[in-house]
């Protein structure tokens, strides 16, 4: 994934934003900054000292420079701290130094200055002298100390301490919890069964290593819940450490240090996990932790199942009402929708351009759906049409957003030779990958004379004309009450270590997991993804249905190979008051993040966006805000 940013102030300037040689570093939980106050004008007239400590996070960057023979020193800079959530209003600490790490003794030493400033105090050169490395390299434990100036104004002295705990950032990916995650608060003494309640959040993975048998990871912003809302019963928050090792097997290890709240109580807890193999193909992650310091009466026990993901886009095969206080419109099978709320797409303008009679494009439903580089939408529709434009539309032909056909029906079977010949064997999915293949799924059993076999309509196929997978080896994994049954391929997603996320046209019972619809999503790993009213909870449909089944899908993934720079334009509007970006980019879509200084922190400001414009919803002022373009 690349970003490139620009600055929007009274006059535009634009630069590529990058970090040159140096490595953005995160501080992590127990980073910590205490505050010794003196107050000499105190009343009675005696000095008074208060110790203050609260937690830090923030970034900095480090770049590497030269220095004596023995150290390996850095320049720090960009150095960007604050409270959690600000709970300290004002407390930002800004500022540079440097850092150096060697010696000739064993443990190695360490050494860091820092050149700070505090808004509301002063000034502050916190200082570490050479003391015993104790976290192992690239990560930094240190603490250092020094005195705020305050530029000669009468307020108490300050002391301050910070220990900064922080590794370095070089991916970060973030995950999102499926279906199967758990909470279990057991109490092993009680005379009463406890059972596990599904848990839902999110965490961020950050890459700190890879090495050849190692590669650790760190887990930021755990943030999960038992139930939604205010109605959320237990809430989960903390940090962890991940590692997948081994030489000869692959073994996973997870530390985690949680706060979880539970009737208005919070409770600071480690949990780790028995090591062994990964139980989920990577980049998805399968691991049970324990709690470390539980008791006989209470002992929490966490089943944590997570993909790398933003969003899922889907359409539905029913319409549906959302609640009116979300939207007013009511949605159709065709309409785009976030599982995080929203309509990405309305299927109304997504036909516009098509030239298609009012009355058809009032009624016709759309199938297979999928996100173009460049954003542009693809998809097909559930019926033939006639356009004034573009002449016989056929139900299996792959159509663009932008009133173009991509492919005929028969360009996409081509290469698999049907016999007898037909005019259209349907589409009911598709994926464009970024070599350009296509994949695809068909609506009618059809036989390929050049594979020698019948294709079915629950088949992923490829436009180079192979079977990439068989409905039977999309569901080897799972246990239908009916084996050997073609269930069809409504909607796919096949991730790069080729794991597929699929619907199917059919539901059927698993002799495992019980009643499956043909709205659930599923992987071929054998496990389900999300229920589909899991998919649709946060439009709250008024109607009472079971399922509103699943056609379209696209992931919104950190876990796609990294992208070309896009070009970035800027300017403001005709008030000077508002920024107005455009690009160009081999992205599918994007989001806008800002910050106030070049160096960040960069923040989302923006939700994910398709097509390649965006006009900001406020004011600029005076200051300058830094801004830069993401994509996936």
């Amino acid at each position: 994934m690349k970003r490139f940013g620009l600055v929007l102030c009274a006059t535009l300037l634009l630069a590529a934003h990058t970090w040159g040689d140096g490595q953005l570093y995160r501080l992590v939980r127990g980073s910590t900054l205490t505050v010794i106050t003196t107050d000499t004008n105190a009343v009675p007239p005696a000095p008074v000292t208060t110790t203050n400590t609260v937690p830090m996070e923030g970034t900095f960057v480090l770049t590497s420079v030269v220095g004596p023979l023995d150290w390996s020193t850095y320049q720090i800079s960009d150095l960007q701290l604050d409270t959690p959530n600000a709970q300290v209003p004002g407390l930002v600490i800004s500022g540079n130094g440097t850092y150096r790490w060697g010696g000739r003794t064993l443990p190695p030493q360490q050494q860091m200055t820092l050149n700070t400033f505090i808004p509301l105090w002063g000034s502050a050169v916190l200082q570490a002298d050479a003391q015993p490395v104790v976290r192992d390299w690239p990560g930094i434990d240190i603490t250092l100390e020094g005195d705020v100036i305050s530029n000669g104004l009468t307020t108490p002295s300050r002391h301050l301490e910070l220990h900064l705990i922080a590794l370095p950032e070089l991916q970060r990916w973030h995950y999102r919890l499926l279906e199967g995650s758990t909470l279990l608060d057991d109490c092993p003494v009680c005379d009463h069964l406890s059972l596990p309640q599904p848990l839902r959040g999110s965490f961020d993975l950050v890459l700190v290593t890879a090495g050849p048998l190692t590669t650790s990871y760190h887990l930021f912003n755990v943030n999960c819940q038992v139930g939604s809302g205010a109605n959320g019963s237990y809430r989960v928050s903390g940090e962890g450490d991940y590692s997948a090792s081994g030489e000869v097997a692959l073994m996973q290890k997870l530390t985690m240090n949680l706060d979880i709240t539970h009737n208005g109580a919070t409770k600071t807890t480690g949990f780790t996990n028995v090591v062994g193999p990964p139980g989920r193909l990577w980049p998805m992650l399968a691991v049970d932790v324990d709690e470390t310091n539980g008791t006989p009466a209470q002992f929490y026990h966490l089943q944590l199942r997570a993909a790398p993901l933003q969003e899922i886009w889907f359409t539905t095969t029913a319409g549906m009402t959302p609640d009116a206080f979300l939207l007013t419109n009511r949605l159709t099978g065709g309409d785009v929708l976030s599982d995080r709320g929203g309509v990405v797409k309305w299927r109304t303008n997504m036909l516009s351009r098509l030239g298609l009679p009012p009355a058809t494009a009032a009624k016709i439903g759309l199938t297979a759906f999928e996100l173009a580089p460049g954003s542009t939408a693809l998809f097909s529709l559930a019926d033939n049409a006639s356009s004034s434009t573009l002449g016989a539309l056929q139900e299996g032909d792959l159509l663009s957003e932008n009133g173009a056909i991509v492919k005929r029906n028969q360009d996409l079977t081509a290469k698999f030779g049907l016999m007898p010949m037909v005019p259209d064997a349907g589409l009911d999915a598709v994926q464009v990958l970024d070599s350009g293949e296509i994949l695809f799924s068909i609506r009618q059993d059809q036989f390929s004379e050049r594979q020698g076999v019948t294709l079915g309509h629950g088949d992923l196929l490829s436009d180079q004309g192979a079977i990439r997978r068989t409905n039977a080896s999309l569901l080897a994994k799972f246990s239908p009450d009916q084996p050997g049954h073609d269930y069809g391929l409504d909607a796919f997603y096949v991730w790069p270590s080729g794991e597929v996320w699929f619907s199917t046209e059919e539901g059927f019972n698993d002799k495992v997991l019980g009643p499956i619809s043909d709205g659930d999503l599923l992987s071929d790993q054998g496990y389900i993804v999300f229920r589909n009213l899991e998919l649709v909870s946060w439009f709250q449909p008024l109607e009472d249905l079971a399922n509103f089944g699943l056609r379209g899908l696209f992931v919104v993934t950190d876990a796609r190979p990294p992208l070309m720079a896009p070009k970035l334009f800027g300017q403001l509007d005709a008030t000077g008051s508002h920024p107005q970006l455009s690009w160009t980019a081999p992205g599918r879509c994007f989001e806008i993040e800002i910050a106030f200084r070049a160096g960040g922190p960069f923040q989302p400001n923006s939700r994910i966006l398709t097509g390649t414009n965006w006009t900001g919803p406020y004011s600029l002022w005076k200051a300058p805000w830094f801004f830069r373009l993401r994509q996936w």
